[in-house]
């Protein structure tokens, strides 16, 4: 189904519905609750892996060398960062009142 929605078939192309119109609350409350949750883990898993400092991904080291500057990442005050910085900054907040991590 989700192959049809998207692309009409297994094959490349343009997708056929909008996937913001697809999980629209107004339409199907469950798709947007489900879309909010899967937002909120790929976004854990990024910090998941700032955290462990990823040898094998540019993307975290570049994050560690110029976002960070080599300090924590609760360390970090996002004043004038980026709308997706901030998401992450305040998504790992969430990470750490969760676990024991310092």
């Amino acid at each position: 189904m989700r192959a049809f929605l998207w692309k009409g078939s297994s094959g490349s192309g343009y997708a056929k519905v909008s996937g913001f119109k697809f999980v629209s609350p107004r339409k199907r409350a469950d798709w947007g609750f489900v879309v909010l949750h899967m937002n909120q883990a790929l976004m854990l898993k990024h910090v998941w892996r700032i955290l462990q400092q990823d040898p094998r991904s540019l993307w975290v080291a570049w994050v560690v060398r110029h976002k960070l500057r080599y300090q924590s990442i609760w360390a970090t005050t996002p004043a004038s960062a980026s709308w997706c910085w901030k998401k992450i900054i305040k998504i790992s907040s969430l990470l750490k009142r969760a676990s024991n991590i310092e």
